[in-house]
C-alpha cells in the first residue's frame, strides 16, 4: 500500500435515496512509498475444496480474482498498521533512502459480499455451496494473513488483535449504502459500497442508527503467536464469529492492532530499532496485513468497476479525513491510481442451511414442488408436494436469519401421490420466509412472503 500524506474531500449533502452520495478523496502524492518485502506473493493455499448443497464453503477476495487476472496475485504489499496511529513508519523519500512518517493506516478490513455472480461462477466453482439474495448465511469463521513482528527482548509484552463483525444492507443497518456522485456520468450509478461505523475508543466497528449489535472479540497476541504461521510463513489469525447474517445483506469485518507496550514515545518513535532502516528488527511489536492489489503494464493500479460488486477492501485512515470521519474507507475511494484496487488476503468461512450448489440444478428428480399459496400469505399458506417416486417428506421453513421456524413430516408418500404442508402463519413477523422440501436427500428451496 502506498503511504498517503495529504488528502482532502468536498463534503456531499445525503440524497434522500436508496444509496447515499459521497465524494471521492483527492490524495496530494508524494515520492514515499512503503516498504514492503522484496518477494511476489502466490496463494497461500489451493482452492476450497467441494461441497454439498446445503454446506459449508471458504470465501477468499483475492482468490477469487486471481482465477480471472493471474496479475492480480503477482502484486502484493505488506502495509503497516498501528491502532492509535502515533507510531511512525518507514518510507522510501524517492530518492533511495528513506523516511519516517506516521502510520495511517488504524484498522483494516472487508467487506464481503459472497452473492456476487463471480463467486458462483460455474466455470470455477462447479458444485460448491452458491449464496444467493434469497438465503441467509453464517459467518462461521474469519482469518487473516500477517507478518507479526516482535521485539524478541520483550517477552512478556502481550498485544491484542481486536476483531469486529457487521452486517446490513442500506439505510437502518450497520452498512448503509452509498456511491460516488463524481462517476455516475462515467460508469453510471453502478460504483457502489457498504459503508463501516469506527468506534475510536473501542477500535472497533460500531452500530449505525437502526442496527444489530456489533459481535467483537480481543485476540491476545504473545510470543507462541509467532507459531501459528501457514507453509509461507505467514501468521494466520483467525477469529470464529458464528454471526448469523440474514438474507440479502452484506457482511463486513474489522482488525486493528493494539500495542500492550507502552514505553513508545508518541510520534517521535519508529517501530524499528534502526530508525531510518526497515530491515532491521522491530523495536516494537506490530503486524503488516498481508494485501494485493491490481496493476496494469504500466505499473500503475487501476480500478475495474463491476454492477452489483460491493466486495471491497477497507481501512480506517488516521487522522480524520473530511466527511470520512468515524468511518472506514474503501481503498478504491481514492481518486489517485496509486491507492486504488487493494484487498486484505483475508479468509471467510460460511455456511447455509438453505443455500443450492453452483451449476447445480434445484430442481428435484423424484417430486415436483408446487407454489406456496397464498403467496404473500396472512392466515397461513399450503405447499404442495407431488411424488415420482415414493418417499419420506419434510417441509421446513425458515426464517431470513436462517434459523428454522416450523417443520411438518408428512410421512412416506407414494409415488404418483400429492402430500400437502400447511402452515400456520399468525405468529410469524411479516417479511420473507423460506420453505425446502426434501424427499430422499433431495431438496428444494423456495419463498413465501409473510403480510398480515
Amino acid at each position: 500500500m502506498k503511504k498517503i500524506l495529504t488528502l482532502s474531500l468536498v463534503a456531499a449533502a445525503a440524497l434522500q435515496v436508496q444509496a447515499q452520495s459521497a465524494d471521492r478523496i483527492v490524495p496530494v502524492q508524494k515520492n514515499q512509498h512503503e516498504l514492503g518485502i522484496n518477494k511476489t506473493f502466490r496463494p497461500l493455499r489451493a482452492n476450497a475444496a467441494k461441497s454439498a448443497a446445503g454446506g459449508s464453503r471458504l470465501y477468499n477476495y483475492v482468490e477469487m480474482l486471481g482465477l480471472d487476472n493471474q496479475n492480480v496475485l503477482s502484486n502484493s504489499s505488506l502495509p503497516y498498521t498501528w491502532g492509535t496511529g502515533d507510531i511512525l513508519g518507514v518510507y522510501g523519500d524517492g530518492q533511495g533512502g528513506f523516511i519516517a512518517d506516521t502510520i495511517a493506516m488504524a484498522s483494516y478490513g472487508m467487506v464481503l459480499d459472497p452473492a456476487w455472480t463471480k463467486f458462483n461462477n460455474p466455470f470455477n466453482y462447479t458444485g460448491e455451496m452458491a449464496i444467493s439474495r434469497n438465503d441467509a448465511y453464517k459467518v462461521d469463521s474469519v482469518y487473516t494473513y500477517c507478518v507479526y513482528g516482535r521485539n524478541p527482548n520483550k517477552a512478556s509484552v502481550v498485544d491484542t488483535l481486536i476483531w469486529s463483525a457487521v452486517y446490513g444492507n442500506g439505510r437502518g443497518t450497520n452498512m448503509p449504502i452509498f456511491y460516488f456522485s463524481s462517476l455516475v456520468p462515467v460508469f453510471g450509478d453502478t460504483v457502489r459500497f457498504a459503508g463501516i461505523r469506527y468506534d475510536s475508543t473501542t477500535y472497533t466497528a460500531t452500530s449505525d442508527s437502526g442496527g444489530a449489535a456489533v459481535l467483537t472479540y480481543k485476540m491476545p497476541l504473545t510470543v507462541a503467536s509467532l507459531d501459528d504461521t501457514d507453509q509461507n510463513g505467514f501468521q494466520r489469525f483467525g477469529w470464529a464469529p458464528n454471526l448469523n447474517v440474514p438474507a440479502g445483506d452484506l457482511m463486513g469485518v474489522t482488525v486493528t492492532f493494539k500495542s500492550g507496550d507502552n514505553t513508545y514515545v508518541p510520534y517521535q518513535d519508529t517501530a524499528f530499532v534502526g530508525s531510518l532502516d526497515p530491515n532491521e528488527p522491530f523495536k516494537f511489536n506490530m503486524i503488516r496485513p498481508l494485501y494485493f492489489y491490481e496493476k496494469n503494464s504500466a505499473g500503475k493500479n487501476i480500478p475495474t468497476y463491476t454492477r452489483g460488486n460491493y466486495n471491497a477492501g477497507m481501512f480506517k485512515y488516521l487522522p480524520d479525513v473530511g466527511n470520512w470521519q468515524g468511518d472506514y474507507i474503501p481503498l478504491w475511494a481514492f481518486g489517485s491510481n496509486e491507492a486504488t484496487m487493494q484487498w486484505p488476503y483475508m479468509d471467510f468461512k460460511l455456511s447455509c442451511t438453505t443455500c443450492s450448489s453452483v451449476n447445480v440444478s434445484n430442481t428435484a428428480a423424484n417430486f415436483e414442488l408446487g407454489t406456496a399459496r397464498p403467496n404473500p400469505a396472512q392466515a397461513e399458506f399450503s405447499v404442495p408436494v407431488t411424488l415420482k417416486a415414493a418417499g419420506a417428506v419434510s417441509v421446513t421453513l425458515t426464517n431470513p436469519m436462517g434459523q428454522v421456524v416450523a417443520t411438518q413430516n408428512l410421512g412416506k408418500v407414494a409415488a404418483g401421490q400429492t402430500a400437502t404442508a400447511v402452515f400456520n402463519t399468525s405468529a410469524l413477523s411479516n417479511g420473507i420466509y423460506f420453505y425446502t422440501v426434501e424427499v430422499g436427500g433431495e431438496r428444494t428451496t423456495s419463498r413465501v412472503v409473510v403480510a398480515h
